[in-house]
């Protein structure tokens, strides 16, 4: 009986967690980059409660304007630059959130180190404040494709932009 007890827990869907992170949590920034759908610069302009039960209680819709589309012409679906909603955590901008304008070493010397919250699904979800600015790799469940940008100067975006121009 104990057995049976403990194969149904293990086979149950919601006793699903993510032991150990996913390979593509490892991808370096041109991978990320190809095997997205796109990159797009986007502020988040609302913050909702999701229309259909998310996973965890506490994900939120937000809603992105987009501000640059960048895009990645070996996509397995080509996107036209619309705005888009996706799944988030609510979060309050703290200080450094943005790594330094991604200069900080703390941001590159890990994969796990970024905007993406791990929330152990085995997928990275962004963390978002209404009003602000972020890079979003398209399609690609990694903890930097979410990441915050306040400035114009900023390393992991001009990465990004010249990963766009490598392949176009």
């Amino acid at each position: 009986m104990r057995y049976l007890i403990l194969m149904i827990m293990l086979l149950s869907y919601s006793s699903y967690a993510c032991y150990s992170p996913p390979e593509r949590y490892f991808l370096n920034p041109d991978r990320m980059f190809f095997l997205s759908d796109g990159v797009v610069l986007a502020k988040a302009v609302k913050e909702r409660i999701p229309k259909e039960k998310a996973r965890f209680d506490s994900l939120k819709e937000f809603e992105f304007e987009i501000i640059n589309f960048y895009i990645n012409p070996y996509a397995r679906e080509q996107r036209e630059p619309i705005n888009f909603n996706l799944l988030g955590f609510s979060q309050k901008t703290r200080a450094d959130s943005d790594f330094s304008a991604h200069e900080s070493l703390d941001f590159w010397a890990s994969s796990l180190a970024g905007n993406g919250e791990l929330a152990g699904d085995c997928n990275a979800y962004g963390a978002y404040e209404v009003g602000k600015t972020y890079l979003i790799f398209l399609n690609v469940s990694h903890p930097k494709s979410y990441e915050l940008i306040e400035s114009n100067a900023d390393r992991w975006h001009n990465l990004v932009k010249y990963l766009a121009k490598k392949y176009e």
